[in-house]
C-alpha cells in the first residue's frame, strides 16, 4: 500500500503501489505518476516550519517532506517574491539544523493563498 496526499484538497488515502494516474477519492483530482515519484532518494514526509529567502526578502511555510537531496515545500499565504523552476533560493529547517542553497525543480500554485514546491539541495 502507498500513502498519497492530494495536492488539491491535501486528504489522506491509500492505493495499491502502481505507476499509474491516481484519482483522489475526495476531490477528483488526478495525481499523475510523474509528479508523485519525482526524487531518486527515499522521502520521510514530515512537516516542519522553515524558512526560504531570495534577495533578502523571507517567507514562512512548512516542508512536506524531506530526503537527501531536497525537500518538498508548502507555502500559505502571498509569497512576498516572485520565483520559477531553475531559481536558487535559501532555506532553513531548524529543526533539521539545514540551512542551504537549494534549486527549484517544479512549482504549484492553487488560488493564489497556497503554493508548493520542490527543491533540491545544492
Amino acid at each position: 500500500m502507498h500513502t498519497n496526499v492530494c495536492p488539491r484538497c491535501q486528504n489522506s488515502f491509500y492505493t495499491a503501489l502502481t505507476r499509474a494516474d491516481v484519482n483522489c477519492p475526495f476531490c477528483n483530482f488526478t495525481i499523475k505518476f510523474v509528479e508523485s515519484d519525482g526524487r531518486d532518494m527515499k522521502r520521510i514526509v514530515i512537516e516542519r516550519d522553515c524558512e526560504v529567502t531570495r534577495s533578502a526578502l523571507m517567507t514562512h511555510c512548512q516542508t512536506r517532506d524531506i530526503s537527501r537531496g531536497g525537500v518538498g515545500i508548502m507555502v500559505k499565504g502571498i509569497i512576498p517574491f516572485d520565483f520559477g523552476t531553475g531559481d536558487v533560493l535559501r532555506i532553513v529547517v531548524k529543526d533539521f539544523e539545514i540551512d542551504s542553497d537549494a534549486e527549484v525543480m517544479w512549482i504549484k500554485k492553487f488560488n493564489g493563498f497556497m503554493s508548493k514546491a520542490g527543491l533540491r539541495f545544492c
